[in-house]
């Protein structure tokens, strides 16, 4: 996969955020981990009006999908930073991820993100955040195979016109660490999936 650098930089970013969540959660089933960041870019939306990651994402059989966060997962493993061991469940195999003892490189505030995100969905199983990702206007919304539009989704379900107008005045996507504290005020929590 040859990435530009604008690309590597938000795949790097994408891999710290996983080895954040693996170290606040480890272990962790790679389905798990999937429908974890889809509801992290979710909750992050509707709370900053901002995502997480820029991860690519479609609906897929068991919810939501992303090429980018099983490549990203494959480069930690292939770095030695994070470790997996094949397990074989009743749906079929799947492989189960280890941090090592360091987590990702990520600024405090974006720490305490990945946190409230694991605190809230601690108590549902991966199939329910499967469901709660299948009942998103992003699933019902896009074909099979194709890529959620996610700015779409933010400035016409998620947004209003003046949100939406503010956000255009910011530069950075997803949430930067400088912009989190600055967005803590404003936090409002939008009940539309």
């Amino acid at each position: 996969m040859a990435l530009d650098q604008t690309d590597r930089t938000d795949f790097d970013e994408l891999e710290q955020i996983l080895k954040e969540i693996l170290h606040q959660l480890d272990p962790a089933y790679e389905s798990r981990l999937q429908k974890l960041v889809f509801y992290g870019d979710i909750w992050c939306l509707q709370n900053f009006g901002r995502r997480l990651t820029d991860a690519s994402f479609e609906p897929y059989n068991y919810g939501c999908y992303s090429d980018d966060i099983a490549d990203a997962l494959e480069a930690l493993v292939d770095a030695g930073e994070i470790d997996y061991e094949r397990v074989t469940k009743p749906d079929g195999p799947t492989r189960r991820y280890r941090s090592h003892p360091e987590g990702g490189e990520l600024s405090s505030a974006k720490q305490e993100i990945i946190k409230q995100i694991l605190d809230e969905t601690s108590g549902l199983s991966t199939e329910e955040l499967a469901q709660f990702s299948k009942q998103t206007w992003l699933f019902d919304n896009t074909e099979q195979g194709e890529p959620m539009d996610f700015e779409f989704y933010a400035e016409n379900v998620v947004l209003s016109g003046s949100e939406v107008a503010g956000l255009r005045e910011q530069d950075g996507d997803p949430i930067d660490a400088d912009d989190f504290e600055s967005l803590i005020p404003s936090l409002q929590t939008t009940a539309c999936l």
